[in-house]
């Protein structure tokens, strides 16, 4: 599955800057630009709504859900296969998260991360080395 950020992109970026900062907010009236922007895209209660929530409850409702997609991932982690990280750890890192107790957080979110990462990555050797003949070796020394 590609990784992408859509809110991230350039043009998104400079969309929201060319707003000039008085026209972003008015008193009283929470998100217009987001409700502008995404109404008919997400849950419209996400466009009302005037108070922030803790991302506890949801958090690890969300781990519980996708512990299975989870697992795969760690279960065939590129990072362990490489010696670089105890595998086992990892998963029992997660286990105890979807549980809802103490875990690093963090951590397993950069590592799900880094592996769906290195999972997209072209390898062949193609891509990162090139050939050269031994004269243009040396003379690079």
């Amino acid at each position: 599955m590609p990784v992408h950020a859509p809110l991230l992109d350039n043009h998104v970026v400079d969309a929201c800057h060319a707003i000039p900062g008085y026209a972003r907010t008015r008193p009283g009236d929470f998100k217009p630009l987001a409700r502008a922007a995404f109404t008919g895209h997400v849950p419209d209660y996400l466009l009302h709504r005037r108070t922030k929530t803790a991302f506890t409850s949801s958090l690890f409702a969300g781990l519980r859900t996708n512990a299975p997609a989870l697992r795969r991932i760690l279960d065939h982690s590129l990072l362990a296969q490489a010696g670089l990280l105890d595998g086992a750890k990892a998963l029992a890192a997660l286990d105890s998260a979807a549980r809802g107790e103490p875990a690093p957080l963090a951590a397993l979110h950069a590592l799900v991360v880094t592996e769906l990462w290195l999972a997209t990555l072209p390898t062949a050797r193609t891509t990162w080395w090139e050939t050269t003949t031994a004269h243009a070796r040396e003379v690079t020394r």
